[in-house]
């Protein structure tokens, strides 16, 4: 159970330093209308790196600590049945909860965001900056 929690943990802050950095790049990052373009990574760049390094190492100590635990498999390595059971229940139940998840908001923000219409104004032909 220990490497689950590990593999999670370590996952979950790598996806939250990898979101970070693409938002902070995103950000910005310049694109110029003469083709030159400049991008910066920011701190969250570094951390993320660190983290990934940091993190391989603990999954490195961990598959020797643990003799059931592979780092090609991750959380899914098991070391009898049992846990292999567990792993697979828990994958099944996580899928369809995603899965679940992701039907909803490819359906439904698009409806509500119809729904609740635009509040940003625009400039018309005239010039004037009208709120229709």
């Amino acid at each position: 159970m220990k490497k689950v929690i590990i593999e999670q943990i370590g996952n979950g802050i790598l996806v939250g330093l990898g979101t970070c950095m693409l938002v902070f790049m995103v950000a910005n990052s310049h694109w110029d209308v003469n083709g030159t373009s400049s991008f910066q990574f920011g701190p969250f760049g570094i951390l993320f790196l660190a983290w990934l390094i940091v993190f391989g190492i603990i999954r490195l100590g961990l598959s020797k600590l643990d003799q059931s635990y592979h780092t090609g498999e991750g959380e899914l390595s098991a070391g009898d049945e049992r846990e292999r059971k567990i792993s697979q229940r828990a994958l099944g139940w996580t899928y369809r909860v995603v899965f679940t998840l992701l039907i909803i908001e490819l359906f439904g923000v698009p409806v509500m965001s119809i729904g609740f219409g635009s509040t940003t104004g625009f400039v018309s032909a005239s010039g004037c900056g009208c709120d229709w």
